[in-house]
């Protein structure tokens, strides 16, 4: 092309458009080891690093949950006892006042 044509913005296409099969996009994908590199507009028509996104964040909101739960229980176990004692020092208390 000659340097005044290739000027013409005009003349090409800002998008390229590509026929292909989703079953060998997949595997195109699947050869790939850096997957975060490619256009996520691929990545969600073939449904591969979507699925394993939501995977890992699923995991990791049910294993906070039970963490969390966890924790709860124990520090109520563990705080069972002195609130208990408290409570009973601030009724002994309470009684003597009244007397």
């Amino acid at each position: 092309m000659l340097p005044y044509q290739r000027r013409k913005n005009n003349w090409f296409a800002k998008i390229l458009y590509y026929k292909a099969s989703v079953k060998e996009l997949k595997k195109y994908i699947e050869s790939f080891e850096d997957k975060e590199s490619l256009l996520p507009e691929i990545l969600e028509i073939t449904g591969t690093k979507v699925s394993d996104e939501k995977l890992k964040n699923q995991i990791d909101e049910t294993l906070i949950n039970k963490i969390n739960e966890a924790l709860k229980n124990q520090v109520n176990e563990i705080l069972k006892d002195p609130l208990d004692e408290i409570n009973n020092l601030i009724k002994l208390i309470k009684n003597k006042e009244l007397e």
